[in-house]
């Protein structure tokens, strides 16, 4: 099965050095109190993506740059549930840990906006069953 695209977001600011080096994972996080520091995070559309810079700690305002990576192209290993957007439905799940770097030929500029886009449409996806037994397990914690 082919799988989509993902989407990470930044401030105008980064764009360069992105397209140039790819993205890293180890700079400090653009919100307090995230649980996974050393990861970079991944929105299963562009406007998440969008909307997680522009409600960021450290955004000012300087103009957004949104990046489309091939899913196909990453490491299914890698791909995780995304510890700080605990989700209450399946449905809700817009976003994945991604615990490694990812390099510049991956990533194209995305601005174009594109609606749609959730877990769901990895469906069938290794990385997908792995990130909703995590969920399920998660709320069946939360639950007893």
């Amino acid at each position: 099965m082919r799988l989509c695209n993902l989407y990470h977001a930044t401030s105008r600011k980064n764009t360069e050095s992105i397209l140039r080096e790819g993205l890293k994972r180890g700079h400090p996080s653009n919100w307090n109190g995230m649980c996974m520091q050393d990861m970079l995070y991944l929105a299963v559309n562009p406007e998440t993506a969008r909307n997680y810079v522009e409600t960021s700690d450290t955004y000012q305002g300087e103009g957004i740059d949104v990046f489309r990576i091939d899913a196909e192209k990453l490491d299914q290993n890698q791909i995780g549930y995304d510890w700080n957007n605990r989700c209450e439905y399946e449905d809700d799940i817009n976003s994945v840990s991604y615990n490694a770097d990812i390099p510049a030929e991956f990533i194209k500029i995305a601005n174009e906006s594109a609606s749609g886009g959730t877990i769901h449409d990895f469906f069938g996806t290794d990385w997908y069953e792995r990130i909703m037994e995590v969920f399920h397990c998660e709320n069946a914690f939360a639950r007893e």
